[in-house]
């Protein structure tokens, strides 16, 4: 319809008296539709959902919005809620926070559970957009009325749970692993096979941080396993590859690009963008490590031009920066290299993503251990206190040239001067290692 007959349409309709009651139609409409939906977005009709969410997109919206303005909250957070699958697999998180945050803010009473689900719902688009200090009040108030719901909360409890440990997954790696282990158990009690699947996905990447790689492939073979009985691709492919990430970190190079290369064939036929993105600068780094440089260029390149177009996934941009990095250090292309890697630390900056800069402080450190052994002796000082802070350690695809950079730093300085540097960047706090990071060095 063209924009000058709609709007003469509908100074027609509110003249006719018959405005109000039209839009809450509208408004009721498309609750019933999304709550058809929700469960399908995890199905093998997924695809068929998402593509027609997506052309209703703007219906939603003018759904969303009425109900703010006209005081129909319980019906904008079951809206709200319910769109969970369909905001994250297009990343519009901004948007779905702001929708429900300005619900949210009316106090009007509403079930218990309704209110609880969109709290969670919210909590998680907070951490996705950043603002970690709103998602922690946020989810606290949804767990706390979930749990009681009693057993009628249940499955919603195994689910917010997930969602929480991610949360943690780059801050607090012990509460992250406990509210995880929470999350598998109450799941399967509750007998919630979607619930389950996100618990064990979460599970596994933790776990995989802490270097439990058999706890981390287990959680997330099974998670798999589920999310291919439920026929959901798009998750299919994450889980392929957050597996590829385990065999990955392990040093299990070529079990790695298998799973790799399998989640980016699957996330290209479905449309799935940083899937591709994130598999994709795993088979780069792979490449690098195997000497195959202009393939790791190719494949790098790539990744960072989806991560660039998708605009909202700062983990894995920041991941591919820090690899593109690497890979210009490792083909002595020095300035290229610092240049990746402080746009990875100011990305990291961004979403405060503590293990990732744990990664870029020893990058760093390998870019100033050939010209600078007191500078990369402080990187390295400060990388290992975040690694302490973190409760993480090397990975072993790691040791190989963590070990070559650190010798060939540390045989520039006497044993006082390196100790000296070193523990100079042990002690600094996060501000100041990362005003080291971004310094001219």
């Amino acid at each position: 319809m063209l924009e000058t007959i709609r709007q003469y349409a509908r100074e027609k309709l509110f003249e006719s008296g018959e405005g109000e009651r039209i839009k809450s139609r509208h408004l009721e409409y498309f609750v019933d539709l999304v709550g058809e939906a929700e469960p399908k977005m995890h199905s093998a009709e997924q695809w068929v959902w998402f593509n027609r969410l997506e052309s209703e997109h703007d219906n939603l919206r003018t759904a969303l919005k009425w109900a703010v303005e006209h005081n129909r909250i319980e019906l904008g957070l079951r809206l709200g809620g319910a769109l969970y699958p369909f905001w994250d697999s297009r990343r519009v998180w901004f948007e779905g926070y702001e929708h429900l945050v300005s619900l949210l803010k009316n106090q009007t009473a509403i079930k218990a559970a309704v209110r609880a689900k969109a709290l969670v719902t919210t909590g998680y688009f907070a951490d996705r957009c950043g603002y970690s200090t709103e998602m922690y009040s946020l989810f606290e108030e949804g767990i706390q009325i979930i749990r009681k719901l009693g057993e009628e909360g249940k499955p919603l409890l195994g689910f917010a749970l997930a969602l929480y440990a991610f949360a943690f997954l780059d801050r607090d790696l012990v509460r992250a692993l406990s509210l995880a282990e929470e999350s598998i158990k109450t799941s399967r009690a509750a007998g919630d096979p979607l619930s389950l699947a996100y618990s064990l996905l979460y599970y596994g990447m933790i776990t995989r941080r802490l270097s439990d790689f058999a706890a981390a492939r287990s959680a997330q073979e099974e998670s798999l396993t589920l999310f291919e009985q439920m026929g959901d691709q798009r998750m299919y492919a994450v889980l392929l590859d957050k597996l590829g990430w385990t065999h990955h970190w392990d040093g299990n190079l070529q079990q790695a690009a298998e799973c790799f290369n399998q989640s980016a064939k699957i996330a290209r036929e479905i449309g799935d963008k940083t899937s591709e993105a994130i598999s994709t600068s795993g088979r780069g780094d792979i490449a690098r490590r195997l000497g195959n440089y202009e393939e790791a260029s190719a494949l790098l390149q790539r990744s960072l031009a989806l991560f660039r177009e998708i605009g909202t996934e700062l983990q894995g941009l920041v991941n591919t920066l820090n690899y593109l990095g690497l890979l210009e250090l490792t083909r002595g292309n020095l300035v290229e290299a610092r240049d990746y890697l402080n746009k990875g630390i100011v990305s990291a900056k961004k979403g405060n993503l503590q293990l990732f800069f744990r990664f870029l402080f020893d990058s760093l450190a390998y870019h100033a251990s050939g010209r600078d052994p007191r500078r990369a002796a402080q990187l390295f000082g400060a990388a290992e206190k975040l690694r302490k802070h973190l409760g993480i350690q090397l990975f072993p695809v790691e040791r190989d040239e963590y070990e070559k950079y650190f010798t060939l730093a540390h045989s520039q300085l006497d044993t006082a001067s390196w100790s000296a540097a070193w523990k100079k960047g042990f002690a600094m706090t996060l501000e100041q290692a990362l005003e080291l990071a971004l310094s001219d060095g």
